[in-house]
Formats: C-alpha cells, sequence, structure tokens
C-alpha cells in the first residue's frame, strides 16, 4: 500500500474483493485481520497481516475454576479478546486433569487461550476458525457442492483411494486411551479432559466420513472456504 503516517502494527483490516455485476459492485469479505510490524521504503509500505487467531497467542488467565462448564470457558475467552463466539454447543464439565496436591484449581493454568481454543474444538469433534466477519467458530468439512471442471484444471493429481474414518482415539492428560470403531484408518488426538462418552459421541458424528485426497491447481474462488470439501473430476 502507499506509505501513510498512521501507526499500523496491531492495527484491524477488513478485507473484501469485489467486482462489477449488473453495474453495482458486490463485495465478498475475506476477514477481518491484524497488521504485523510493516517494511518501509520511500514509497510504499509492505505487511503481512493474519487473522485474530492471533490475540489468542497469550497466557490464558482465567479466573474459572474447576469443574466448569465448556460454555463457561469459551464465553469467558470470548470476554477476554473482545470477539464473537457463535458456535451453539452443549456444555462439557471440565475437571481438573491433574489431581495431585500441588495442581492448580485455575482452569487451564499453563495453557494458551489459542490452545484451549482448540482443545474444546476438539471434545465436539471440531476444529476452530475465524470466519469472514472475525467471528470464532467450531467447524468441520462440509461439502457444498463446489465442483471444479477439468476445463479450469490446470493440473491434477489425486490419491489412489479413499481415507475413511473407521475408527476414533483420544488420548487423555494420565495417556488413558479411549477408542471407538474399528479398521485401519481413523483421527487420533490428544486431549487432556477426553473421555469414553467424547470419543463415542465424536465417533457417532464423524464415523463413516471419507474424502479422496488430492492436488488441484485452479483459477481460483474467493468464495472457497476452509471446510468447503471441493469436488474434481479427472478425465484419466
Amino acid at each position: 500500500m502507499g506509505k501513510t503516517s498512521n501507526i499500523l502494527t496491531g492495527q484491524e483490516f477488513s478485507i473484501a474483493l469485489g467486482m462489477k455485476v449488473d453495474r453495482a459492485m458486490e463485495y465478498v469479505p475475506m476477514g477481518i485481520f491484524l497488521a504485523n510490524k510493516p517494511e518501509l521504503t520511500d514509497y510504499e509500505i509492505t505487511f503481512k497481516a493474519y487473522d485474530r487467531m492471533t490475540l489468542a497467542e497469550k497466557n490464558y488467565a482465567s479466573s474459572l475454576s474447576y469443574p466448569v462448564s465448556t460454555t463457561a470457558v469459551m464465553g469467558e475467552i470470548a470476554q477476554i479478546l473482545g470477539i464473537e463466539f457463535i458456535t451453539d454447543i452443549s456444555p462439557i464439565t471440565l475437571y481438573n486433569p491433574n489431581t495431585g496436591e500441588n495442581s492448580s484449581n485455575t482452569v487451564f493454568a499453563g495453557y494458551t487461550i489459542r490452545e484451549v481454543i482448540g482443545y474444546i474444538a476438539g471434545l465436539y469433534g471440531k476444529f476452530a476458525i475465524f470466519n469472514r466477519l472475525g467471528q470464532l467458530e467450531f467447524r468441520w468439512y462440509e461439502d457444498n457442492g463446489f465442483e471444479i471442471p477439468v476445463s479450469k484444471c490446470y493440473s491434477f493429481s489425486k490419491n489412489e483411494s479413499d481415507y475413511k474414518v473407521e475408527k476414533i482415539v483420544g488420548i487423555a492428560a494420565d495417556d488413558s486411551r479411549y477408542e471407538k470403531g474399528s479398521g485401519n484408518t481413523g483421527i487420533s488426538f490428544s486431549n487432556p479432559f477426553v473421555k469414553q462418552e467424547i470419543v463415542d459421541n465424536i465417533y457417532t458424528s464423524l464415523g463413516g466420513f471419507s474424502y479422496r485426497g488430492g492436488e488441484i491447481k485452479f483459477l481460483g474462488d474467493c468464495r472457497i472456504d476452509v471446510w468447503d470439501i471441493v469436488t474434481g473430476t479427472d478425465l484419466f
């Protein structure tokens, strides 16, 4: 961008891509991003910007104590970061995973906020993202019918077979192992709060999910989100 006297570091930018449709401009929001330290020349400023997940890269100084619900934790995190958490989740009660006498009863003592967000999202079989409006969400992959025809592909390579979620394996803080399903492929994760009931629920939601991995280079589409399943067709 052109030079400016304004301080950019830490400022938020709302970025959108637009085009004229029937003589009117229509915009697709791309997200809200925080500027990192810029590099200056005599004529321009260059900087990188990251989404609001960077706000969570700090110690989680919570005022909550165990036992605590996941909804209470996410509510406090939203307040600390000054953001909206818009996923409707059923509360899960969390107990102190460290039972030693010297362990703190303050929730998630020693963890960053980003780690906590990831752990809680994992209890629901989800991942966490900041959406195009800067809101925090828990998501899983969705097939929204987006197809890429061969005529728009520059290159296309794919794996030989589908990957299928046949089992879920969760490993708790004390190295206890909880499993649901059977087979050679699935999802394995570590989470200090995982229990058999949680693994069962995740399997009910994700068991049988399958996809064909691959790599497609094509013209691109700014409407694609990170959770979208993209379908490509190979002629060979």
